[in-house]
């Protein structure tokens, strides 16, 4: 899997978009760690209900996740290309990216069921 979304480079996140508030972990039962692509929340130190800005893609199957992690989007057609590239990043030390590091310039919605 690739961890994202720390702007203070801590390993502890940043601020929820919930007015800087931690947010409440979300399951389904119909929504598992089956395949690559999905995006999902990573909380602070692995804490329940603790998500802030951090979350996670999945490069592969991660059953073990499965009611762990809150679920909130996939990888959608060619774009999982680009995601997969990501396993085959150089890692140091805490198996953080050598320099240069990769980034996810832009996202799209294309299909919001809320």
């Amino acid at each position: 899997m690739a961890q994202t979304g720390d702007p203070t480079g801590t390993g502890h996140g940043g601020e929820s978009c919930f007015d800087g508030k931690p947010f409440k972990d979300e399951f389904h039962s119909r929504l598992r760690f089956s395949h690559p692509g999905l995006v999902a929340m990573a909380p602070d130190q692995g804490k329940r209900d603790s998500n802030g800005s951090q979350f996670f893609i999945t490069l592969g199957p991660c059953e073990w996740l499965n009611k762990q992690h809150t679920i909130f989007a996939k990888v959608s057609s060619s774009s999982i290309y680009g995601a997969l590239a990501l396993n085959d990043v150089e890692v140091g030390e805490g198996d953080r990216p050598v320099e240069p590091l990769p980034r996810i310039l832009s996202t799209t919605v294309q299909d919001c069921p809320f």
